[in-house]
């Protein structure tokens, strides 16, 4: 009797075992789904730019907060001086300290239209914003800006450009919103721009700052007469 019991009961006790198996496995499995789109929608920045020496950065502080003062209010700035005053390095500092708060950062090294066309089709190849076989400089350069327009949060930096005249093909026909446009240049007539007030070289305490840092040595009399024989450059 206890062997026919056996018989019986045993395929409904597996079957009962595998519907609990298979209904726990679907509830898991819905709950899953429901924690997944309750999951912000975050998208991970597009950055293109030069590596930076974080370490040997100094000063600049009151100037990094102007220009995201003056982006966030004007939407571009130029930094224009002197060659070897810093301009490239603040830029990047500045792109670097803000890169989580943009979708894409696109870096254009605009010394040349050759190079500023370069930058131009990297950036394009890396958003797939063209095929690959994709050649012809007018279309590259009339996608990049057509996506410019479409999109959002985005800082394009113009890095050492000539003049006005070089960039404005590769110029956002507008730049309203989270849009931001940073130039640097030795040019100082961009017309249509806000420039970076009083950008020079270091300050005293700022170049003996720097030979700190980069001599590991207490900052003394010598470093003064050394800063200014270097003409207080970064």
């Amino acid at each position: 009797m206890n062997e026919i019991n056996t018989r019986f009961l045993a395929p409904i006790l597996t079957g009962i075992i595998l519907f609990a198996l298979t209904n726990g496995l679907k509830k898991y499995t819905d709950h899953q789904k429901q924690l997944e789109n309750k999951k912000p929608n975050i998208t991970t920045p597009v950055v293109i730019m030069p590596n930076r020496n974080k370490r040997f950065f100094t000063g600049r502080k009151k100037k990094l907060k102007e220009i995201q003062e003056t982006l966030k209010e004007k939407g571009a700035i130029v930094i224009s001086g002197l060659g070897g005053i810093g301009k490239t390095q603040v830029a990047l500092e500045y792109a670097y300290r803000h890169k989580n708060k943009y979708d894409s950062i696109g870096w254009m090294n605009a010394e040349t239209e050759t190079m500023l066309f370069a930058s131009f089709q990297n950036f394009a190849l890396r958003n797939k914003i063209i095929k690959e076989d994709t050649k012809e400089a007018k279309i590259i350069i009339n996608e990049v800006r057509d996506w410019m327009q479409k999109h959002d949060n985005w800082l394009f930096i113009y890095d050492n450009a000539p003049d006005e005249k070089t960039l404005e093909p590769y110029l956002p026909a507008q730049n309203e919103g989270r849009r931001h446009v940073l130039i640097t240049s030795r040019n100082t007539h961009f017309p249509q721009y806000d420039f970076l007030e009083d950008f020079y070289v270091f300050t005293e305490q700022e170049a003996c700052k720097f030979i700190k840092k980069y001599t590991h040595k207490p900052a003394d009399e010598h470093f003064k007469k050394l800063a200014k024989i270097m003409g207080y450059f970064p």
